[in-house]
């Protein structure tokens, strides 16, 4: 059950760094949050199985819920949804877009 968990991990790492040289992300993202959501689910499985202790779990559960979020956060950021490629760098506390319509700054 570990090496699929890790193996799924690594799938994972794949589908953002695949989300990030992609100019539609959003399918890549979306990949993600099904490959996620079966690696929590084996997680929480884990537990229930007694392999994991719950306070481990408890602890994965709060690095998840973050990383959740993010995803989510990317997913539903206009340049995601709107398909252009977009580059991002970070620039003394902005974000700066380049895309092939010129160069967007984005305030975080």
């Amino acid at each position: 059950m570990g090496q699929d968990m890790k193996r799924d991990a690594l799938q994972l790492v794949r589908s953002i760094y695949r989300a990030n040289k992609s100019a539609q992300k959003k399918e890549h993202l979306e990949k993600f949050m099904d490959d996620f959501e079966l690696l929590k689910l084996e997680i929480r499985f884990s537990t229930d199985m007694k392999v994991m202790p719950v306070k481990k779990l408890a602890e994965l559960s709060l690095l998840m819920g973050g990383i959740g979020k993010q995803i989510t956060g990317w997913r539903m950021h206009p340049l995601n949804n709107a398909g252009i490629a977009a580059a991002k760098v970070a620039v003394s506390g902005r974000v700066l877009f380049k895309s092939d319509k010129g160069t967007v700054y984005y305030e975080q």
